[in-house]
């Protein structure tokens, strides 16, 4: 019954023409995307409306930017050779088991978010800043002739890179397309949004992110060429999916399917920045949804909006101005975009959210989360990972025990299981086995992973203090773990009880943030990094602990090493500990 109620709520359902083409693409006809794009009316104008510019330079008089010029060059936090890039660009990745054989650098590449940050910071006059905008956008369409070409393979990336494109010009008060000269100008996103169009990822039983994007990208073009048909027909369709899609992909308490924090905050920015642009509001229940996609990213990291890595993080935006910002992290910059739209979100002491699987309590020194939620709509979760009941803790506003990350994606699938294995998370591992099977280490697999839609329950929530149960807390073995997360005055309590056959080896892990440093001592171990000490301690004399060297990925493509605190123990038929962080 849930997958025919979803398959009645797709997209493609109310539209067959989309119906038709899924269809095509899957017994492998012709793409659509290939057929010419129709020429564009004669003299073909667009502007964005009047609300966008007083608004988009509300957000960023909020965020605190820097004034140092962002590199068109730089991509996942790293400078590239501007010759590498384009011939990256022009021939595809070269098949290397690191970042640059990752077709994502091209699509990250070509988002354009150098266009839009740097005309986002820029101050009158805008000539120069125009100028300059215009010759990097004419290299990189030099770099991308080739209309079937990697740039041009990704809907969502389009989408992305005409909404960065489009912010551009708006806060040059149209000096990007004066500067390139506006009938290039236009053609140019005209071809953009027909392919948009025509390269929709719409999926059969539910939507995902990639098609939010690509509504997020047709709502800004649409908007902009309002006055022809074609940019109404549009708004209107990006719109009316907007309202259904967003709803569908999201928990009745704001959460995002996808088992994935930092893709829940890169959501919630393109619902915000898709109603930055409309003149009229949308529904009340939409509204309602959003309103509570922001609470969640407003508790979702630290207090400069450092975001906890739980799922997978690959460093998703749409306009991300924490890349020159000098304090704010992408969570914080988000929440000021909502305020800026009158969707303003405080952070909470204690939030739980028991459809998503998401808790964060934070007090004093401690911001603690505790991940429980499945594996994404109807346990299909591209994006998840093997990390029931793990845990992430800042101190003092300094990562100290962190999700590992993501590493990688389609270069290395061995690489990707292992960055999603149970292992790999601050939790419990039962039998050396994975909480449910890792898929197979191939290029088919890298973005399916099954597992219970629902698997865990909330036992009990206070003020402060959070109780959650896994009744399957390993693949093939009768087992169940319960994990209570308590501050108490300025520390952290996590008490583990642990159910499992006789016999059963049992290992806790906790991943410490790059430069954190770990000695061990009696019952306890010293955590340091800058001017953090803090104690972690445990009461059961039977545990075997070991700090081994380990690596985590603080940001997309990047592995650092780091260290992991081992424990290991048999469980009889029932064990507990409690963990105790407290300052040292």
């Amino acid at each position: 019954m849930n997958r025919l109620a979803a398959c009645l709520r797709s997209p493609l359902v109310r539209r067959p023409r989309l119906l038709v083409r899924k269809v095509g693409d899957r017994l492998g006809l012709r793409h659509a995307g290939a057929s010419p794009v129709p020429a564009p009316p004669e003299a073909l104008r667009g502007d964005l409306p009047g609300i966008v510019l007083p608004r988009l330079r509300s957000w960023v008089g909020a965020c605190d930017l820097h004034d140092e010029p962002f590199p068109l060059q730089r991509v996942f936090q790293q400078d590239w050779p501007p010759a590498q890039l384009e011939a990256w660009c022009r021939n595809g990745p070269p098949g290397t088991r690191d970042i640059t054989g990752d077709i994502k650098l091209i699509w990250d590449y070509g988002r354009g978010h150098a266009f839009a940050l740097n005309a986002l910071r820029a101050t009158a006059p805008f000539d120069p800043a125009a100028r300059a905008a215009a010759e990097g956008l004419r290299a990189w369409l030099a770099a991308n002739d080739d209309r079937r070409g990697p740039a041009w393979n990704s809907a969502m990336d389009m989408a992305l890179r005409a909404v960065n494109w489009l912010a551009a010009d708006a806060a040059l008060e149209g000096g990007l397309a004066r500067a390139l000269g506006e009938p290039e100008w236009n053609r140019l996103l005209w071809e953009l949004g027909h392919r948009i169009e025509r390269g929709l990822e719409v999926r059969l039983l539910t939507t995902n992110n990639h098609y939010l994007s690509e509504l997020l990208g047709l709502a800004w073009l649409g908007a902009y060429f309002r006055a022809t048909s074609t940019g109404a027909r549009w708004q209107i369709f990006a719109r009316h999916e907007m309202e259904s899609a967003l709803l569908a992909q999201t928990y009745a308490d704001g959460g995002l399917h996808e088992a994935s924090l930092p893709y829940h905050v890169f959501v919630t920015e393109m619902a915000l920045l898709f109603l930055l642009v409309q003149e009229t509001p949308p529904a009340t229940r939409w509204l309602d949804r959003l309103r509570r996609m922001v609470e969640i990213t407003a508790n979702a990291g630290s207090e400069c909006g450092a975001v906890f890595q739980v799922g997978d993080s690959d460093g998703g935006r749409v306009l991300p101005l924490e890349f020159v910002s000098r304090s704010l992290g992408h969570a914080a910059v988000v929440t000021r975009l909502a305020a800026t739209l009158g969707l303003s979100a405080t952070r909470a002491a204690a939030a739980v959210y028991p459809d998503s699987g998401w808790a964060m309590l934070r007090r004093g020194p401690v911001e603690a989360h505790l991940e429980f939620g499945g594996w994404g709509p109807f346990g299909i979760g591209g994006h998840a990972h093997n990390d029931l009941l793990s845990v992430c803790l800042n101190w003092n506003g300094e990562p100290l025990v962190v999700d590992p990350g993501s590493a990688l994606y389609t270069p290395d699938p061995i690489l990707r299981n292992r960055y999603r294995s149970t292992a790999a998370h601050n939790t419990v591992q039962l039998g050396e086995r994975e909480q449910v099977p890792l898929p197979e280490p191939d290029a088919k697999h890298v973005f399916v992973f099954c597992g219970p839609r629902r698997p865990c329950t909330v036992i009990q929530q206070e003020a402060d203090a959070v109780t959650v149960e896994n009744l399957h807390a390993a693949a093939g073995l009768t087992s169940r773990h319960q994990r209570r997360m308590t501050i108490n005055g300025s520390a952290l309590l996590i008490q583990d009880t642990v159910t499992a056959p006789p016999g059963t080896p049992c290992t806790w892990s906790f991943h410490l943030a790059p430069g954190v440093t770990a000695q061990l001592a009696e019952g306890r171990a010293l955590l340091t990094t800058g001017a953090v000490r803090v104690s972690l301690s445990w009461a059961l004399p039977a545990l075997d602990a070991e700090v081994e060297t380990d690596e985590v990925s603080p940001f997309y493509g990047t592995r650092t090493p780091a260290l992991c605190l081992r424990f290991r123990a048999p469980v009889g038929s029932r064990q507990s500990v409690t963990w105790s962080f407290a300052p040292a």
